[in-house]
């Protein structure tokens, strides 16, 4: 199996390749979005900034954000269950990937809960991204 940029700038393409008999070829092609997988015992959150709060600025080593649980999880807030920001500092943008405690239940949709992200760096001038998703999307400003 490869996976690829899709040529028409539609995302990303997948394509299986079989050999039988001496020859290659494509037994199935289709289009494919690559997903972030959390390691065992943690489930996805996505984040957003907090309205309450102003825009970061440069100078910003502190966000304040809202995320929502991607799993089931009876609808109630993370609390106790927020785990440590995976954070990537790149020359142009701040990526951020936060995750939570996995716990199972059912779906009536979750809320959004307050968190608080403490940079290493100065935010500057970067731009904000969540990385729930690959790839990672721009975040919301106010």
């Amino acid at each position: 199996m490869f996976l690829a940029d899709d040529p028409s700038g539609h995302g990303w393409v997948d394509v299986d390749v079989i050999e039988r008999d001496g020859s290659v070829s494509v037994a199935a092609y289709g289009s494919c979005d690559p997903v972030v997988v959390p390691p065992k015992g943690e489930d996805l959150a996505s984040w957003r900034l907090d309205p309450a709060f102003a825009d970061p600025g440069p100078g910003a080593t502190v966000l304040h954000v809202l995320i929502t649980e991607l799993s089931c999880a009876n609808g109630e807030p993370p609390v106790g269950r927020v785990l440590e920001p995976r954070i990537d500092y790149r020359a142009h943008e701040v990526a951020i990937l936060i995750t939570v405690r996995a716990i199972s239940g059912d779906c009536p949709g979750n809320p959004w809960y307050p968190v608080t992200v403490k940079l290493d760096e100065a935010l500057g001038n970067r731009t904000l991204l969540d990385a729930v998703s690959y790839p990672p999307e721009p975040v919301r400003r106010h």
